[in-house]
């Protein structure tokens, strides 16, 4: 029996670490910046402290500040480049699920740095999408295969409208060290986090088309 799953942080399984089987390849961040546009990302940190945005791609750099966290309510990154498993952002606006809409920011509104395992970008069941082996390319040597997916993917990197992401699927078995989990890396084309095209947002996962386009006022800080 084959699941889709939501998937762990990036970068905390490994084949070696597993109590699993694992087959197939991780996603590898590019060391160097890379430049991105037309991507945006929720916040995927339930620490009621906030999300720690840095000066820099690591651990190392300072804390410039933190997002507002509040129950029912997402911070919306723009994206604007990523680095050894770190995205550039710029805090955008934040989500309220229960009213539907963007609202202002509460928390810290400059540019900075926030880990990929911080971030998501979730699909609803049902949805589709192509994986590809290398950015900016849809020909078909480089198709790797149709995905249909539901919860949020391991990020890792983006180049332009490109994001990079793990997928895992999982064959379950009576013994946890028999469980096969199958990753697929790879890129996609121009999805935002409620994994629609952009610019759309998320209603609170109620499946398949479950997004609304905002083509006005999607901006609100920006």
């Amino acid at each position: 029996m084959v699941l889709l799953a939501a998937t762990a942080a990036f970068g905390i399984a490994s084949a070696a670490a597993s109590a699993h089987k694992v087959e197939g390849t991780r996603a590898v961040p590019p060391t160097s910046f890379e430049a991105c546009n037309g991507i945006y990302l929720y916040s995927a940190d339930k620490d009621p402290a906030g999300l720690n945005i840095r000066s820099g791609p690591g651990t190392q750099y300072k804390v410039l500040g933190r997002t507002n966290w509040q129950h029912l309510k997402m911070t919306e990154f723009k994206v604007l480049g990523s680095q050894d498993g770190w995205f550039k952002v710029l805090p955008n606006a934040e989500w309220n699920y229960r009213t539907q809409k963007l609202e202002p920011l509460a928390g810290y509104a400059g540019e900075g740095w926030v880990s990929a395992k911080m971030l998501e970008m979730t699909y609803y069941e049902g949805d589709e999408f192509d994986l590809h082996a290398v950015p900016g390319s849809k020909d078909k040597q480089h198709f790797i295969r149709e995905l249909e997916v539901s919860g949020p993917q391991k990020l890792a990197s983006c180049k332009g409208r490109w994001v990079q992401i793990e997928h895992s699927e999982w064959t379950l078995a009576d013994d946890p060290e028999d469980e096969v989990e199958t990753v697929y890396a790879g890129w996609i084309l121009g999805f935002c986090a409620s994994g629609k095209p952009c610019p759309f947002l998320p209603t609170g996962g109620v499946g398949k088309g479950g997004a609304r386009n905002l083509s006005e006022g999607r901006s609100l800080n920006n």
